[in-house]
């Protein structure tokens, strides 16, 4: 009993990575994560599966920096997942927040829904890898002045990537856990939670976007002596902390 029929016989190609492209540094915008993936598919020329594949995109945290990142993708399990049909993804606020400065791996897996069609290494792209921008880094040329008794004066340079800042301080032979934090946006913090004749250590934290730098290296500051003053005495005159006019008077 003879009959024929005719059949598509071929071994698809996988995705092909287009955006961001391999070993790139991205532009980090400080406000907002947001992030274009996008790859091009090479099965469309086959009747059986051009309509009905979806996309495994799996991204990946390359630790420790420097490591290869085909073995990052063969031997962790990704950070982030998603299946979808499109051939793009935009990695948004969303979800998992990525860390300036940090290597990132990403591939993409087409799967035919119908099982009528193979691809060539189990449908896996290759696997490309990312930085995700130029680490947050401590501010630099840091100052402090111990204007009086009560106030304690900071300064430091502005960084280009940095858009806020914290002045962590604490007397000097207090624990780790005594840390209290004094934010600001500018290059400079005034700060009056200070006792006369007391040493403190303080550190400094920038900050970019929603990541944090490592803190400066430790230094100390001794306030001085408690500054009396006595009415109708001109022999201890009153030098005021300053002498600008204030928009708002408030405590601390």
């Amino acid at each position: 009993n003879v009959g024929q029929a005719r059949a598509w016989l071929i071994l698809n190609d996988p995705p092909i990575l287009n955006q961001p492209s391999n070993e790139h540094k991205l532009t980090v915008n400080p406000g907002i994560q947001n992030i274009f993936f996008q790859w091009t598919p090479r099965h469309t020329a086959s009747p059986n599966a051009a309509f009905n594949v979806r996309y495994l995109f799996e991204l990946f945290e390359i630790l420790p920096k420097g490591r290869n990142p085909n073995d990052i993708a063969l031997s962790t399990s990704p950070i982030y997942s998603n299946v979808l049909f499109g051939n793009s993804l935009v990695y948004g606020p969303g979800e998992p927040q990525l860390f300036r400065g940090t290597d990132y791996a990403w591939r993409v897996r087409a799967i035919d829904d119908g099982d009528k069609d193979l691809f060539k290494n189990d449908g896996y792209s290759e696997v490309y890898s990312f930085t995700y921008g130029d680490a947050c880094l401590p501010p630099d040329g840091v100052t402090a002045d111990a204007v009086s008794h009560k106030l304690l004066r900071f300064q430091w340079n502005q960084g280009i990537e940095q858009d806020s800042y914290e002045v962590e301080l604490k007397k000097a032979d207090a624990d780790e856990s005594a840390w209290r934090s004094f934010p600001t946006d500018g290059a400079k913090r005034e700060v009056t939670f200070v006792e006369a004749e007391t040493t403190y250590s303080y550190r400094l934290v920038g900050g970019c976007g929603n990541a944090k730098s490592a803190p400066t290296a430790e230094q100390t500051i001794t306030t001085p002596e408690l500054e009396e003053f006595a009415c109708g005495n001109d022999e201890v005159p009153f030098v005021p902390l300053s002498t600008d006019p204030a928009d708002f008077l408030g405590y601390g």
